[in-house]
């Protein structure tokens, strides 16, 4: 697994050993930044169920500003510190290796705002929806902010959660991406 595009194009990133996470394939994740394009720059950004982190990485890689990485695995959270030192942004970034309701409620009483969050759970555990919820009562989602899910191309995403309307999905064999902005920017 690469980094893409950006200033540390072409670096390697350690991978998780085991099934215990499935990165996001280059492939996909290329596409995904290809319709992400001009969002990225500047972007404050979250990676929940980070796994290796690839998809925070190539956000901070493509000019983000910092990354904030939800990862409670253990093996998975020491590789998304192992990555940030191969890359030097371990200042860029933090880890917080928690439940996801927590972790979202800690960011929340620490009065962080991201312009885009990266979600990647587990297929076929349904937890989408609630996670959305979750982002939503605790408005840490910025005004025009977005929202990237990676599930089974299968899952029948909702068309909306609250204010949250869903902008786009594509899939790419088994895997299907779905974008999430704000219904109430209209």
């Amino acid at each position: 697994m690469r980094i893409i595009s950006g200033e540390w194009k072409g670096r390697r990133l350690i991978s998780v050993k085991g099934k215990s996470t499935r990165p996001t394939s280059d492939r996909v994740r290329e596409s995904v930044f290809n319709i992400l394009r001009d969002r990225v720059n500047e972007s404050n950004i979250l990676d929940i169920f980070a796994g290796t982190g690839s998809m925070g990485f190539e956000a901070l890689s493509r000019g983000g500003m910092e990354a904030v990485f939800i990862e409670k695995n253990n093996k998975a959270a020491n590789v998304i510190a192992q990555n940030a030192k191969l890359l030097g942004c371990i200042d860029m970034i933090k880890i917080i290796k928690k439940d996801v309701f927590k972790a979202i409620d800690d960011l929340a009483r620490e009065k962080y705002i991201f312009d885009l969050i990266f979600m990647d759970p587990p297929y076929n555990t349904k937890i989408e929806s609630s996670v959305l919820s979750a982002i939503l009562e605790a408005n840490i989602l910025s005004r025009p902010g977005l929202i990237v899910i990676e599930h089974d191309s299968n899952d029948r995403m909702p068309n909306d959660v609250g204010i949250l309307m869903r902008t786009d999905m594509r899939k790419y064999g088994n895997t299907g991406v779905s974008l999430y902005e704000r219904g109430d920017l209209k």
